[in-house]
């Protein structure tokens, strides 16, 4: 063009077919690339954010129950339905073989009888929410069925079974408590001796040794001599109610947190049985076996004047916290957490072994956790545990201040106790495996999904002279029995026989004899484990979500550059080329 008539026709390169990474595609390609790359980040972290939010919502309405449109509501309320996970209450008991050798100073010799198997049924009623609906407060009816068919094979509950005789070491107990004269306290061991023939045992059939029985033979005589209107009936170790009515007059008002305004504090106490603080009925009123339904409103002389009192040593060991167990906070991740044990009247810590592995149940992954051993050690080797009056052995707690007379608790078979304990029965084997406790929780949603809590009680029997000495005693100082006609007939028995306790034992105390153990024991059915794993599964999902987005975003991101790289390669030869052909 500038050279006019000179010009020359310019060297033009040979056309070639774009490649797909030329200007125009290629820009493309990255930009697409780069976009799909930031709406997969994005994704990777607001994807997985929403299903958590959808996740703790669902969890929320299952476990807080503020109202009786929460999603867990029925299931708390009552496990009565067919659909209702099933409770377990088994008993084990200790059959006293040779009751008279065990008088003389002989070892007792115990055999394990059970299980005697009971459907635990839980309904509770009277239900009511504050304004706030932060908390609520609620009356339990419970009542057990036995269960022949989970029950042992053979065994009933009309089984006889000799074990301690438990009305004569608490109405014994109440009667030096309460300083009874020393005329009625003569009068009350000459019927006591010629009734229950001066010894600590009994036969029974195991419905009337725990479930309770009427017109008990040391009660009846109590009654005549000290207390005409008390009833001789021997009550329930456990109450079983036979309706709502029951219930209503017999126990308080629990009250827990809902988990409302703090999820964190799900199923928490804030009351049991009225109590902030824990107190027993152990001085009941006046010709009456109990005392009134305890009253959160009354002051501490109050509450002693009807009969209550603290039952530990101070503030902090009668304070009233943790759940009942069968919840805990979401997203469990401590390493130990707070329960109340009413069959205990205390908190206690649970902690989860790091080294123990849990088998999953129905492919849930679940945290154990179990009892502190710590919490088992006497006063002398935990200090703290002096509040609880721990002074005997390691491995018992000390149960006198709940129930009035010398009973302790422990694990079965005196499990991880002293081993003075176990040496002076024969008839104890301690397991691991049978006899602990333990709680398996769903840590996402803080659901106990499998427990078996295993408690053994067991009373303190003392040498006990029935032959009184010195002022009170009935017997001359020659060792015949005075002229009173009224003491002849026992009396004649003791001086013949030589009657009295002789309990021997490797524990200074006396002889620590158990009477039973409890295993009390639920776990999710396969039904209700594949309705939950959708809580689990979305939360796999999410992760699985977030981590194929990142995948994602950088397999676009390394696209991009690629394509953007291709771009520049390619133009960078096509312009050597043109180079080379101008030249």
């Amino acid at each position: 063009e500038y050279m006019g008539e000179y010009s020359m026709p310019c060297p033009r390169l040979k056309k070639k077919s774009c490649p797909w990474f030329c200007a125009d595609w290629g820009w493309r390609a990255a930009w697409i690339s780069w976009v799909i790359a930031s709406l997969l980040l994005i994704a990777s972290f607001v994807v997985p954010v929403l299903i958590k939010q959808e996740i703790h919502s669902e969890i929320r309405n299952t476990i807080v129950i503020d109202s009786e449109k929460s999603g867990g509501y029925r299931d708390w309320q009552s496990n009565t339905y067919d659909d209702s996970q099933p409770t377990f209450f088994e008993l084990y008991f200790f059959d006293l073989q040779n009751p008279k050798d065990v008088l003389l100073g002989e070892k007792p010799i115990l055999v394990q009888k059970g299980p005697y198997s009971y459907r635990e049924y839980n309904v509770r009623f009277n239900i009511t929410w504050p304004e706030h609906r932060h908390t609520l407060t609620y009356q339990t009816l419970t009542y057990y069925v036995f269960d022949e068919a989970t029950s042992g094979e053979g065994l009933s509950e009309h089984d006889n079974i000799t074990s301690v005789n438990l009305a004569l070491l608490g109405v014994w107990e109440q009667v030096m408590k309460l300083g009874v004269p020393i005329e009625e306290r003569l009068a009350l061991r000459y019927l006591l001796c010629n009734t229950v023939g001066a010894t600590p045992f009994q036969t029974r059939p195991v419905k009337e040794m725990f479930w309770g029985y009427q017109n008990d033979t040391v009660l009846y005589f109590a009654k005549k001599a000290l207390a005409p209107n008390v009833s001789a009936d021997f009550p329930p170790l456990q109450a079983n109610h036979t309706s709502f009515d029951d219930a209503a007059a017999t126990t308080s008002y629990d009250t827990i947190h809902t988990g409302n305004d703090d999820i964190s504090k799900v199923f928490q106490y804030v009351q049991y049985q009225n109590m902030s603080f824990l107190h027993a009925c152990t001085s009941p009123l006046p010709n009456s076996n109990s005392c009134p339904l305890y009253n959160a409103n009354w002051s501490e002389e109050e509450a002693e004047k009807n009969g209550w009192t603290l039952v530990w040593a101070d503030d902090v060991a009668n304070a009233v916290w943790g759940t009942d167990g069968t919840q805990f906070k979401d997203n469990l991740h401590d390493k130990q957490v707070g329960i109340f044990v009413n069959a205990l009247m205390r908190s206690v810590f649970l902690s989860s072994p790091e080294t123990e592995t849990v088998q999953d149940l129905f492919d849930i992954k679940m945290t154990r956790f179990r009892l502190r051993s710590k919490d088992m050690l006497n006063a002398t080797n935990n200090p703290d545990n002096a509040r609880f009056y721990m002074f005997g052995p390691d491995g018992i707690m000390n149960f006198t201040s709940v129930v009035g007379f010398p009973m302790f608790v422990s694990k079965p078979h005196y499990l991880g106790a002293s081993e003075t304990l176990i040496n002076s029965l024969i008839g104890m084997e301690p397991s691991f495996d049978l006899h602990d406790t333990f709680i398996d929780v769903e840590p996402t949603t803080g659901i106990s999904m499998r427990a078996h809590k295993r408690l053994q009680f067991s009373a303190l029997l003392t040498n006990w002279d029935m032959r009184l000495t010195g002022s009170e005693s009935p017997i001359s100082s020659e060792g015949n029995a005075k002229d009173e006609p009224d003491w002849l007939k026992c009396l004649e028995h003791l001086v013949d026989d030589n009657w009295n306790w002789q309990m021997k034992s490797q524990n200074p105390e006396g002889l620590y004899i158990p009477l039973l153990w409890i295993d009390e024991h639920e776990q999710l059915t396969e039904k209700q484990a594949n309705d939950f794993k959708v809580i689990p599964k979305w939360k796999s999902r999410a992760k699985m979500i977030s981590l194929y987005s990142w995948i994602g975003c950088g397999a676009f991101v390394v696209l991009g550059a690629s394509v953007l790289y291709g771009m520049h390669h390619g133009k960078k030869s096509r312009s050597n080329e043109m180079k080379e052909r101008l030249v």
